[in-house]
């Protein structure tokens, strides 16, 4: 299990566990991660981080 530190269009820190991940998208000028999740709910997460850094971000810690 790794997590990566991201930041929310309200500044505020999130550390999302990469193993929730299911994909990352431009979504106007920020970047959505969207979470697995029961079926009824949508859990994403918008990110000031472009995708590139928020990949490079998963790899890095895969590690």
């Amino acid at each position: 299990m790794a997590f990566i530190k991201v930041t929310d269009i309200s500044h505020h820190p999130i550390y999302v566990n990469t193993d929730h991940i299911v994909t990352v998208e431009e979504d106007g000028t920020h970047t959505r991660i969207d979470l697995d999740a029961d079926t009824d709910h949508d859990k994403y997460i918008h990110a000031q981080e472009s995708v590139e850094q928020i990949v490079a971000a998963i790899k890095a810690s895969s590690m």
